[in-house]
C-alpha cells in the first residue's frame, strides 16, 4: 500500500501548527499500518501489504520532509519523488539568483519542476493525504479557489489525484 503524504512547505506553517502537523503525519502512518495488519488477519494473505510512504522531498522543508523523518522512525519504506526539470534549457540558475529571479522563472520552476513531480506522486499513491495550514485570511487558495487553507502544491496534487484517479481515496486535512 503506497500512502502519499503531501502539503505545504515549512515557511507556511506557524510555530504552533508545525508540531500539530507532525503528530497528524504520525497518526496517518500508524493508522495505515494498523489497517493493513487488520486486513491481513481477515484475508488469505500470509502477511499484510507493506506500507510505503510516497512524498515529494520538498527542498523547502515542511510536510514532505517531516513525513520522511517520521517514516524513518517507524521503519516505513519511502518512495520519494524529487522535483526535476522537464525543460530542455532549464534556467534553474536564474531562479536561484535573487538578482535575476523573475515571475517567468518562478512559473518555469512550477511548470517544469514541481508539476511533473506532483503528477508522479499522484500516480504512485494508492491513497493520498494533503495536510495544509489553516489560512487566517479571506484569500482563496490559488489552486482550488477555496478559502480556508494556505495555497500549496499539495492542494494541486490532490486536485490532480481526484480528477485522474476517482476510484482512489484522497483525504484533505487542514490544521
Amino acid at each position: 500500500m503506497k500512502v502519499g503524504i503531501v502539503g505545504a512547505s515549512e515557511k507556511k506553517w506557524t510555530p504552533i501548527q508545525k508540531p500539530q502537523a507532525k503528530v497528524q503525519i504520525k497518526r496517518i502512518l500508524i493508522k495505515e499500518i494498523e489497517l493493513q495488519i487488520n486486513e491481513g488477519e481477515y484475508s488469505n494473505e500470509s502477511s499484510p501489504k507493506e506500507i510505503i510512504l510516497v512524498s515529494g522531498g520538498c527542498p523547502e522543508g515542511g510536510i514532505d520532509i517531516w513525513a520522511e523523518e517520521i517514516a524513518d522512525k517507524l521503519g516505513i519504506k519511502k518512495e520519494i519523488k524529487l522535483p526535476f526539470c522537464t525543460h530542455s534549457r532549464c534556467p534553474r540558475e536564474l531562479f536561484h539568483n535573487p538578482k535575476t529571479a523573475t515571475l517567468i522563472n518562478e512559473n518555469h520552476y512550477w511548470i517544469h519542476h514541481y508539476q511533473p513531480r506532483n503528477i508522479l506522486i499522484a500516480e504512485a499513491s494508492d491513497i493520498l493525504y494533503v495536510i495544509s495550514p489553516k489560512s487566517e485570511t479571506i484569500i482563496p487558495c490559488k489552486h482550488c479557489k477555496i478559502i480556508g487553507h494556505k495555497s500549496n502544491g499539495g492542494c494541486w496534487t490532490m486536485m490532480y489525484f481526484k480528477k485522474h484517479f476517482p476510484e482512489k481515496k484522497g483525504i484533505e486535512i487542514v490544521i
